[in-house]
């Protein structure tokens, strides 16, 4: 039977990239804007509230998959090996 690996860190780095690119939208948001309502508030706070949570998941989805990688050899063990 053969076993196939799919690259999973690059999506998961590209997940971390667009919720950082939201959070720090929706901190603009609040930053630059005049005034805002109250609906228009909590709607920005919601999702920088939800732009948070994806980073953090993702981030602490990322740690498993480079100790995969590490364990098979792959592109974390290399890089675990250049920063030692």
């Amino acid at each position: 039977m053969r076993t196939s690996v799919f690259p999973v860190r690059p999506f998961l780095v590209i997940g971390i990239l667009a919720g950082v690119r939201d959070i720090l939208s929706a901190s603009a948001r609040l930053t630059l804007s005049g005034t805002l309502s109250k609906a228009e508030f909590n709607d920005t706070l919601i999702a920088l509230g939800v732009g948070v949570g994806v980073v953090v998941f993702l981030c602490s989805a990322r740690t498993p998959a480079l100790q995969v990688a590490t364990r098979r050899g792959g592109e974390g063990g290399s890089w675990r090996r250049a920063v030692q």
